[in-house]
């Protein structure tokens, strides 16, 4: 019993620390970028741990994920938290009850989640305001970083998997 909550606390742990990782990568100026269009690397991990954990853990992980991006953006502190943490939620409830946890479902499923959060921040911070030509943000920024962000899925996919599986095999010991 103690070693399943050490080994427990260690993979929650490692969680957090890797989405801080995350988050010092993405706020990193310049790196990752490709014509001047950054990934969310936050992204990916949230729904990894949504798919993988289920809704509770993955809702707390995606709130803390989403604090993190309002560190690092212009919008109202909370608003990606709230994002974040209703989308991990309702990915979490998804794979529990509708989906199964493969490659393409995690694909869709980012791609679903960054188009979520990127529109709600381009409708908030531009539409709203009704500034001229901010089509022109929305085509050249926000839908390349879209599918930028859904094409590092994979990735995230097979390591999440992998650090699962292991930390089951541990637990099973």
């Amino acid at each position: 019993m103690r070693k399943k909550t050490g080994l427990y606390v260690l993979k929650y742990t490692l969680y957090a620390l890797i989405l801080l990782l995350l988050y010092v990568l993405q706020s990193t100026p310049g790196l990752f970028a490709i014509g001047g269009v950054k990934p969310n690397l936050l992204i990916p991990a949230v729904v990894m741990i949504a798919m993988r954990e289920g809704e509770f853990i993955g809702g707390i992980y995606g709130a803390f994920a989403g604090l993190f991006c309002d560190l690092g953006m212009l919008v109202l502190f909370g608003f990606n938290g709230i994002i974040f943490l209703v989308c991990a939620v309702a990915v979490g409830l998804l794979c529990i009850y509708l989906v199964r946890k493969t490659l393409l479902n995690a694909v869709w499923l980012t791609a679903a989640v960054a188009a979520l959060q990127q529109l709600l921040y381009y409708f908030f911070s531009y539409g709203i305001w009704n500034y001229e030509n901010t089509q022109i943000l929305l085509l050249h920024r926000i839908i390349p970083s879209i599918l930028y962000t859904a094409a590092l899925a994979p990735l995230y996919y097979w390591f999440w998997k992998g650090l699962c599986r292991r930390f089951a095999e541990k637990m099973e010991e």
